[in-house]
């Protein structure tokens, strides 16, 4: 089976994990920005697309995907919780926070409205899931409600090796295929990056705290924010 991702970066995630569980299958991503970092040329983009037997993709932002295909695209969740991190605070809660005499020290142990950016990320990954048409069974959006008790992402969009392995599960169940070779649950929890994808945030104590998590928090994910909370003081 020919399978081509149209996607942000979760896309090359998904590969990683669908290629592991069907190595039979012909498996390739199509990130959004493809063209732009020149991997891919708009006409191959089109030309994958045209030979697939299955093309998954994420809607992009400025328009409907278009590229000609055998069957329907399907399409597919985008996973978005930027809650937990340092790096996600807006500039207004910044200004806000300094106009109350906060420092940089204190940030990492504030309360950036972290619950209610929480759930706010989780109301708008449902509505994206509505708006987009996502199928039912390729829904992600339930996962993400149990990201206090495990880490389920290294930033905002980077879910963790988990959530790849599930959701790598879930698109089998909606093809009805079994898998060959899956990464063991052990191995996704000891590395949990092993689609290799790039950048790693920090949750702070503060957002630690303020969410309930079960992780971050941690004096290196302190120091982090901290680098961070500077910046956004020069």
């Amino acid at each position: 089976m020919i399978i081509r991702l149209l996607t942000n970066c979760q896309g090359k995630g998904l590969e990683v994990f669908l290629k592991r569980a069907r190595p039979d299958w012909d498996i390739l991503c199509l990130p959004h920005l493809a063209t732009f970092y020149n991997e891919f040329s708009e006409e191959q983009i089109a030309d994958e697309c045209a030979k697939a037997d299955l093309v998954f993709y994420h809607e992009k932002h400025d328009h409907p995907q278009n590229y000609p295909t055998k069957v329907p695209k399907i399409p597919m969740s985008v996973w978005y919780q930027s809650a937990p991190f340092m790096a996600q605070i807006t500039p207004e809660m910044w200004a806000e926070y300094k106009a109350n005499g906060g420092t940089p020290e204190d940030a990492v142990h504030h309360d950036f409205d972290y619950q209610k950016r929480w759930n706010n990320c989780i109301s708008r990954m449902k509505e994206k899931e509505e708006t987009e048409q996502v199928p039912n069974s390729l829904r992600m959006s339930w996962m993400m409600r149990n990201g206090k008790e495990e880490q389920f992402q290294l930033t905002c969009n980077h879910p963790t090796s988990w959530v790849f392995r599930i959701w790598s599960d879930i698109i089998l169940m909606f093809l009805r295929k079994d898998s060959s070779s899956r990464f063991p649950y052990e191995e996704c929890l000891e590395n949990k990056n092993l689609a290799g994808l790039p950048c790693e945030e920090s949750a702070t104590s503060g957002a630690r705290k303020a969410l309930g998590l079960s992780w971050g928090g941690s004096h290196e994910d302190d120091q982090s924010g901290l680098e961070i909370d500077r910046k956004a003081f020069a």
